[in-house]
């Protein structure tokens, strides 16, 4: 079980990451000091418009759900409906509105930025008066696409790109793209600043066996990009953050491409020798966690090198990364809580119009909630269905289909000490003391 200094402290650069924002929210904190997790309603939802996807990253999370492996229907996803119709989108988001959802993520299954309404849709998301952020490759990031983004006046724009060279990114997407996509993050920047979007640009990296050697290398092509914009444009505002998470292996998750997991293996063998690549083996065929040994070495450099080296440059980027995840990963071998308390603060809504209610799980079968397109949201989270997947996820699947740590492990964590604390009351006072105002408060 992991030690926490106290219920409510995480070690490591969290910043907007930060697992407390729940608690900024008035109605539902009396609901979990109450007790009340059935009366929750989602604050955060995630909405895929789209499977479709030009990058083939090996540790997809949903590579599974995509790739045919967990449906007889190949590349077409569950329900074999690749894009979201324009609608349907619009009425989800009516009902997601009425419900009282702060913020929606537009974000994959697949590659949001190739669907052709994007715009368009986070446009009606903030029209209805909700938060909108995007997560993106970042690969189409530009033009009349860009334009429409930003004026839609997102929260944030997190662009993942998990390499700092062609060759790591290459062997990770199985795309030669990475200078189009650190030229798509500069221009984004600028564009931003000429249109005066309050939008938070940021990086995120997934760290994993394969790309650990190239983290630095990472972080310096992201300080040349600020001072590549600062150069030329005289503007100060660049890159907001670099966020390097560490990969989980899901059930679910990773393309399973034989020749393409042997090139990987290879490389590694070549170049950082015959264990990297037995890991990234194991990772890829036996759902085996990434190791201690690697997780230490990327809290390293991030630590001793990453951080030293932004500061040298006076750069403004800030660098957040969960260290209590990369402490807990190698250690965690079974939840240290009995129940899912975070899944009721969230959706993923598949482009079918199937509820999820965990990132892990959305697109695997026998994971839904119920469907959007047969039934009304205020339907579904009161069906018998909803709760009954929620019942079982807490007496089954979290104790032995579920990750060990998941993408919200930490506030699982604190839930769990607040459900045993006997002063409620005081430890909710002392988070917002503690943390007040979060950033990006309407995306968990």
């Amino acid at each position: 079980m992991p030690r926490y200094k106290n219920v409510i402290e995480v070690e490591g650069n969290y910043g907007p990451l930060i697992p407390t924002k729940l608690f900024h929210h008035q109605t539902q904190t009396r609901h979990v000091a109450s007790g009340r997790y059935d009366l929750v309603k989602p604050l955060t939802v995630h909405l895929a418009p789209t499977l479709l996807c030009n990058h083939r990253c090996f540790f997809c999370t949903y590579g599974g759900c995509k790739s045919g492996r967990l449906a007889n229907n190949q590349e077409e996803g569950v329900s074999g409906k690749k894009e979201m119709p324009l609608d349907m989108l619009k009425r989800i988001v009516d009902e997601l509105a009425e419900v009282g959802t702060k913020g929606v993520i537009i974000t994959g299954g697949g590659e949001p930025t190739a669907y052709r309404h994007v715009a368009a849709a986070m446009a009606y998301i903030k029209s209805k008066g909700l938060d909108v952020a995007m997560n993106t490759n970042g690969s189409l990031l530009r033009g009349e696409t860009l334009d429409g983004i930003l004026a839609a006046n997102p929260r944030y724009i997190r662009v993942s790109l998990n390499a700092g060279s062609d060759e790591v990114h290459r062997l990770t997407t199985s795309l030669q793209n990475f200078e189009t996509i650190a030229g798509n993050i500069k221009n984004a920047i600028i564009r931003r600043n000429q249109l005066a979007a309050q939008t938070d640009i940021s990086v995120g990296y997934v760290v994993n066996t394969v790309n650990v050697h190239d983290i630095m290398s990472f972080v310096q092509r992201m300080a040349r990009i600020e001072e590549e914009v600062r150069t030329e444009t005289g503007n100060q505002e660049t890159i907001f953050s670099l966020q390097l998470r560490p990969v989980s292996n899901y059930e679910s998750s990773k393309h399973l491409h034989e020749e393409k997991i042997s090139e990987v293996a290879g490389y590694l063998k070549a170049n950082f020798g015959d264990s990297y690549s037995q890991e990234f083996l194991a990772f890829m065929h036996e759902g085996t966690q990434i190791s201690e040994r690697t997780l230490r070495q990327a809290v390293r450099i991030i630590e001793d090198e990453a951080i030293p080296f932004l500061k040298s440059r006076n750069s403004r980027i800030q660098l957040f990364y969960p260290k209590q995840k990369y402490l807990d990963i190698p250690k965690v071998r079974a939840k240290p809580y009995n129940r899912c308390y975070v899944c009721p603060f969230f959706l993923f809504i598949w482009p079918d119009g199937n509820v999820y209610h965990c990132i892990e799980w959305a697109g695997t079968p026998g994971f839904e909630a119920g469907n959007l397109g047969r039934e009304s949201l205020l339907d579904i989270l009161k069906s018998d269905q909803r709760f009954g997947l929620l019942r079982n996820i807490d007496e089954q699947i979290i104790h032995t289909r579920c990750a060990p740590i998941c993408a919200h492990h930490e506030m699982n964590v604190i839930l769990d000490s607040l459900e045993k604390t006997k002063d409620k009351q005081g430890m909710i006072a002392q988070i917002r003391r503690e943390f007040p105002n979060p950033r990006h408060v309407n995306f968990l």
